[in-house]
């Protein structure tokens, strides 16, 4: 006797319905599943392109880059001090000696020394600064660092603000950069 096992047609349609369902769920997910696993391993999405290579950890990575106790820190220059004119004070930013003339307004001698003294910073190759004494947002402490305010002078100052030389009276530009010259020595 055979006995042969029939399903009600009722339930090879609901099996058919849900196998139907599956597949069409599984070809929608893959490729969203593609790439969200591209988007996670940091792998491009267009092909053809290789994908970043992975970086190694390596021991070297987690030494330090100095031992205490052998690292000296590199000597910082002293900026200028405050009250000096905003020029001089810019000018020792960029150089440690600036050379300063002071000089009145519409005086000839005292342009002609200011001429003077830039031809001289100009061969000494550091920068020139005009201060005009009679403008007292120029001048600022300027004359109290200095030994006596003569005008015209020569100054080289250096940094943060110090008077390394002074040059009374009108310097022609030998004199001036033989001034910077010795400011240069120790």
């Amino acid at each position: 006797m055979t006995t042969e096992m029939r399903m009600p047609a009722h339930s090879l349609q609901v099996t058919r319905q849900a196998l139907l369902a599956s597949v069409i769920a599984l070809a929608v997910a893959a490729p969203a599943v593609l790439l969200l696993d591209r988007a996670i391993n940091h792998s491009p999405a267009t092909p053809g392109i290789a994908p970043p290579a992975k970086r190694q950890a390596t021991k070297a990575a987690y030494e330090p880059l100095a031992k205490p106790g052998r690292h000296r820190p590199k000597k910082v220059a002293a900026l200028p001090g405050p009250g000096l004119p905003g020029s001089v004070v810019q000018s020792l930013k960029a150089s440690p000696l600036v050379v300063v003339a002071l000089y009145s307004a519409g005086d000839p001698v005292d342009m002609a020394a200011g001429a003077e003294a830039e031809a001289g910073a100009a061969a000494a190759k550091v920068p020139y600064v005009a201060v005009n004494v009679s403008d007292e947002s120029q001048i600022g402490d300027l004359a109290s660092r200095l030994s006596g305010l003569t005008v015209p002078s020569v100054i080289v100052l250096g940094r943060p603000g110090r008077v390394l030389a002074q040059l009374d009276g009108y310097a022609d530009r030998e004199a001036v950069a033989s001034a910077v010259s010795s400011a240069r020595r120790p």
